[in-house]
């Protein structure tokens, strides 16, 4: 299956919590996911509109109808895992929420991806009493993932799941090796071939003794459990003043802008003329960056290629055929930050004058 628009709903996993990304922020599997997708087709977009924290109905409240105005022909829906944790906990209720996301997402033709959990106790044993809770709410997922022909990546299936060298200290967030191995699972799921692995156990490791265990748990009860329900009786959440990381559909990959290399700012804003004159500044991917040079500037002197962080530019970016070529090239609607440039290029001239890299 090939993909052009990919959304991802859900909760501080699909944030990509405790999966830094170098940048001070975090990357997390979605965005993991989308790379892999990407890797196939670097023209795809995507958004991801999960905020830490969330329940399942405030995934379906706030984030269902934006995912459905961005027209994703691909959606992941991960959550629950937090509803799971509080006392009044009803999985009738939260698979209801999770129902609705799959069948509006299926009903607009999207593709749609979910996933069951695997067993908390075996992560944290000090949660066995929810034990019941992850099997009910585990049954619900696979009985509308499958009413609703959604994909299902099956967590509770695979022994992996629990092994806590996927997971961060506090053992509610993976870690990036959990990251990379949930992405891998989602891009298998959609025929990705390569990435059937996920499934396989760790290798085998000496087990912790008894004192050590008991330190292990009482270490992660006082940094993890207790700083939780001490925010829970306050009232507040995670996810409190945080908004999406990524709320607009945008390029996975660097697009690159072609100017003679005097245009291009050493600092500031890049305005070019096709920004008042067609209400956009041409970007190109990195297959069509050398035909674009080739067709508009076959008789420049010099040109560089300025390659662009897609979400640094800032302004909407469009995957659009302006003008009936049948091809779809990215447009920037909005002035270019030169902040936003990864790399300047000057492109050369081979023997015959053609623009190569």
């Amino acid at each position: 299956m090939q993909f052009a628009r990919y959304v991802a709903l859900g909760d501080s996993q699909t944030e990509g919590l405790l999966d830094p990304d170098g940048r001070g922020g975090y990357r997390g599997w979605a965005d993991r996911f989308a790379e892999l997708l990407a890797a196939d087709d670097p023209h795809l977009a995507y958004a991801n509109l999960a905020v830490r924290g969330k329940l399942i109905g405030a995934i379906r409240a706030e984030q269902l109808d934006a995912a459905l105005a961005l027209e994703p022909d691909l959606a992941t829906v991960m959550g629950g895992l937090n509803d799971l944790l509080r006392r009044g906990f009803d999985p009738d209720v939260a698979v209801g929420h999770l129902d609705a996301m799959l069948a509006a997402l299926r009903e607009s033709g999207a593709t749609v991806l979910t996933n069951t959990f695997p067993a908390l106790e075996e992560i944290a044993p000090a949660l066995r009493r929810l034990a019941p809770r992850v099997r009910a709410f585990n049954a619900g997922i696979r009985e509308v993932a499958q009413r609703r022909d959604a994909l299902l990546v099956d967590f509770a299936a695979h022994g992996v799941g629990t092994d806590l060298r996927i997971w961060s200290a506090d053992r509610i967030h993976a870690n990036s090796f959990g990251h990379a191995l949930i992405a891998a699972a989602f891009a298998d799921t959609v025929g990705r071939p390569g990435h059937e692995g996920w499934r396989d156990p760790l290798p085998a490791k000496a087990p912790l003794s008894a004192l050590r265990r008991a330190g292990t748990e009482a270490h992660w009860l006082g940094t993890t459990v207790v700083p939780w329900l001490l925010r829970r009786a306050r009232g507040r959440s995670s996810g409190d003043g945080i908004t999406a990381k990524r709320p607009r559909v945008l390029p996975v990959t660097p697009v690159f802008h072609l100017v003679p290399p005097e245009e291009w700012p050493a600092a500031g804003w890049y305005r070019p003329a096709s920004l008042v004159s067609e209400g956009f500044v041409h970007l190109s991917f990195a297959d069509q960056l050398l035909d674009s040079a080739n067709r508009h500037f076959a008789d420049a002197g010099a040109i560089v290629a300025v390659e662009l962080d897609p979400v640094a530019i800032g302004a909407e970016i469009r995957i659009e055929d302006s003008y009936g070529s049948g091809r779809a090239f990215p447009h920037a609607y909005g002035a270019l930050p030169v902040s936003a440039a990864l790399t300047v290029q000057p492109l050369r001239r081979d023997a015959a004058g053609t623009w190569v890299r």
